[in-house]
């Protein structure tokens, strides 16, 4: 048969539980799979039969490999190595049969695949190009680089110009920077430092190429685990190996640290997994040699409780032998030295750097320590809070329960204010920083300069093209959104306050009103270039059939919703509503209770309780309803939450002049999501129970509703509409729905607009 492109390569990741693992790709013998364990960086080949066992593979669709036993985080690796042999042998005058030949053509087939994936892993020449020879790598190569001399690559000495050099410095700064893996400020200020000192030695190339060496020379120490206390350590044994003899049974399954007793020495560690009640022989890392070791010491496997009968052979040998490099902490631990193993004297190389001890102490006046809360008799521990000390979120101390004030009732906002931090300024760089947000480990994640005002981002280069910070212009009766898009544009999402009447009655409502696509200017909308999305019936529309409507009710289009209070959070901070202001913030929230009345009663019948939450972060738009019916619902025919309406054609600017343009031509659905033709008003509209629709056109946007919660009664449907806007709708209930009296139901949805300009 015909043999697929298909990569002989596939990679899992042991979760413990799983034992058979699929093998996607043609094989002509289990023999020839290669299947591979790797532990911690250390790859273990399985042998057939013993480990694993797989069954047949003679199709595309290939077949299974079931292990023995299973290593938790364990990556693992099945491939192909097809036999190199001829097997068929045709004779003149005798049958030439198409099986036989069609299996040595399949034959050669998969070794040309399997040699694809060798030629992948290695470096190539562009195509038309011939590679140049390579000269001889034997020899003393340590420190040189590979360059061309009379149109050979060889090893060649590291002697670049002074410029080049500073850029060599400054990665093997980097290097070192990332041997220190504790605290990602540490590693920072790290490779900072060293950059710094790199740029001051270019001045001397042949110095600047010793110095780079060295910093190298310490990265690797330390990466290799070559970082001792003293300078006596090194000059000892150490625990080098451990190889199990007898994996031992009846212990507790998991991962566990091991010790070693005896042996004169100290300090040596090992990591093992146990698993079917047994030791793997695979997951033992030796994760600290340990020193001083003057005889074999004794692995003690008691963390794994019941573990009985084990046995392993310990390697111990000298911790460095001549040649190699090290790092010893100095004393106070303030600095650490690189040394060099001289035929077993240790002597100094003369670098000494910053230690990780005295970098964490460095950076500390930029942490500070939530302390627990008492909340209603229970402690609380903070994990989210605003600069202005407001606990959002946090976890009861007694249960471990999420603690969130606002998620189901937002006029806790105001009861719970006590719940202030008073978070100080700091001194960072030299200038005064405000904490505006912090992460749990007291990491300041976003802040304002005192002295001007500007935005204090690590991490984030020009604030007012990442999606996550967003510019607010307020004002008494609403606000507008701005989120970057991803040139130089800005996506306007326009959030009003509005009263009035409607066709189902009068509306008090706080509602989405549109998206724009808007040039800004610092604060200014300069232009509205492009209407993205209309304000019709973004949040709410619910259509009673049992109480004789014969429409919506919902919103400001078709009204009959009133206001019974609304409360709002910038960045954590309770925030007024009715008040002219303009801002940066990376989360706002915005809570709302109404009251939906029966359509034509006048406002005088009670349909429903509805409790709205939006949350603006992130560049999308987390739209949430919980919905408490009364005492005697109505049925329900259709009732939309989260509704997304997208203009198929809108001219340009703020009053609609100018020439039509198609916004979204083409729509896709989950789970297959299939192009689907919406570019015209004729476009059959699909019922649908999609978790994610999407809509998209030539111009570049990009709009998306997903359902994130609650999507779960029974005729609940999801459609396209292009014959009203290109709406995308999801229907909650289905028709003849009739809930339950007070029945409390939570839905939520996610809006998403991507402006590509």
């Amino acid at each position: 048969m015909t043999v697929a492109a298909i990569t002989p390569l596939a990679q899992y990741i042991e979760d413990g539980t799983t034992m058979t693992f699929s093998a996607p790709f043609r094989y002509l013998d289990t023999a020839d799979l290669i299947v591979t364990r790797i532990v911690h960086d250390t790859a273990t080949l399985l042998v057939l039969g013993t480990d694993y066992t797989a069954t047949a593979g003679p199709t595309d669709a290939g077949g299974n490999v079931t292990l023995s036993t299973t290593v938790p985080d364990a990556k693992l690796r099945i491939g192909r190595k097809t036999a190199r042999r001829q097997q068929s042998d045709f004779e003149n005058t005798v049958r030439f049969p198409a099986a036989t030949v069609e299996v040595a053509y399949d034959r050669n087939i998969l070794i040309a695949q399997e040699q694809d994936v060798q030629l992948r892993a290695a470096l190539q020449v562009p195509a038309g190009e011939t590679a140049p020879p390579v000269g001889s790598l034997s020899g003393a190569i340590d420190g040189t680089v590979l360059g061309f001399v009379s149109g050979q690559l060889v090893p060649v000495a590291n002697t670049s110009a002074a410029s080049a050099q500073a850029v060599a410095d400054a990665e093997a700064a980097r290097d070192l920077s990332l041997a220190y893996s504790g605290s990602s400020l540490a590693q920072a200020y790290i490779s900072t430092t060293q950059a710094e000192l790199s740029a001051a030695s270019a001045s001397s190339s042949a110095t600047s190429a010793s110095q780079s060496q060295l910093y190298a020379a310490a990265a690797q120490a330390i990466m290799s685990g070559r970082f001792f206390a003293n300078t006596t350590d090194p000059l000892t044994n150490g625990v080098l190996g451990l190889a199990m003899t007898a994996n031992g049974s009846t212990g507790t399954n998991g991962t566990f640290t091991g010790t070693f007793t005896g042996g004169g020495g100290a300090g040596a560690q090992f990591r093992f997994v146990v698993a079917a009640n047994a030791v793997v022989p695979a997951s033992i890392v030796i994760t600290n040699k340990g020193s001083g070791y003057t005889s074999t010491p004794t692995p003690v496997f008691s963390a794994s409780t019941g573990l009985a009968g084990t046995a392993a052979t310990v390697t111990t040998g000298p911790l460095t032998t001549s040649g190699d490099y090290l790092v010893v902490e100095g004393s106070g631990g303030t600095f650490a030295a690189l040394y060099k193993n001289v035929a077993g004297v240790i002597q100094s190389e003369g670098l000494s750097f910053p230690s990780k001890a005295a970098l964490d102490n460095a950076i500390a006046s930029l942490f500070y320590a939530a302390p627990a809360v008492t909340v209603n008799g229970r402690k609380v521990q903070p994990t989210v809070m605003s600069y202005d000390r407001y606990v959002s979120e946090g976890i009861y101390l007694d249960t471990m329960a999420q603690y969130r004030p606002l998620e189901l009732d937002p006029t806790n906002a105001v009861a719970l204010a006590k719940n202030y931090y008073n978070v100080p300024p700091i001194t960072f760089g030299g200038r005064q920083l405000q904490p505006i947000a912090m992460s749990f480990d007291r990491y300041v994640t976003l802040g304002t300069y005192s002295d001007t005002g500007e935005i204090y981002a690590p991490g984030i280069s020009g604030g007012a093209t990442d999606r996550s910070l967003m510019q607010v212009n307020q004002t008494p009766t609403g606000f507008s959104i701005f989120i970057a898009g991803a040139v130089t544009r800005w996506t306007e999402y326009v959030f009003l306050h509005e009263t009035g009447t409607a066709s189902g009655g009068a509306y008090d409502v706080w509602h989405l009103k549109g998206a724009w696509d808007t040039a800004l200017t610092g604060f200014a909308p300069s232009r509205q270039q492009q209407l993205l999305r209309s304000d019709a019936e973004v949040e709410t529309a619910v259509w009673a059939t049992a109480a004789g409507a014969s429409n919506f009710v919902g919103g400001a289009v078709h009204g009959a919703q009133v206001l019974s209070s609304a409360v709002m959070l910038v960045d954590g901070k309770v925030t007024s509503l009715n008040q002219t202001a303009s801002y940066t913030a990376r989360r706002i929230e915005v809570f709302q209770q109404s009251v939906l009345y029966a359509y034509g009663s006048g406002n005088s019948v009670k349909l429903l309780d509805l409790y709205t939450r939006w949350v603006f972060e992130g560049g999308d738009i987390r739209i949430g309803f919980a919905v408490q019916w009364p005492a005697s619902p109505a049925q329900v025919q259709q009732t939309y939450f989260g509704i997304l309406p997208v203009f198929r054609t809108q001219g340009s600017g703020p009053s609609g002049a100018g020439s039509a343009v198609e916004i979204v031509t083409t729509g896709r659905r989950s789970p297959l999501f299939l192009p689907e033709d919406l570019s015209t008003s004729g476009y059959t509209e699909v019922d649908t129970t999609a978790e994610e629709m999407i809509g998209y056109g030539a111009g570049g946007y990009e709009f998306r509703l997903r359902k994130t919660r609650g999507w779960t009664y029974s005729g609940r449907l999801s459609y396209y509409a292009p014959t009203v806007q290109n709406k995308f709708y999801q229907n909650v209930y289905g028709p003849n729905y009739t809930p339950v009296a007070n029945q409390l139901d939570w839905f939520e949805s996610v809006i998403s607009i991507y402006n590509p300009y």
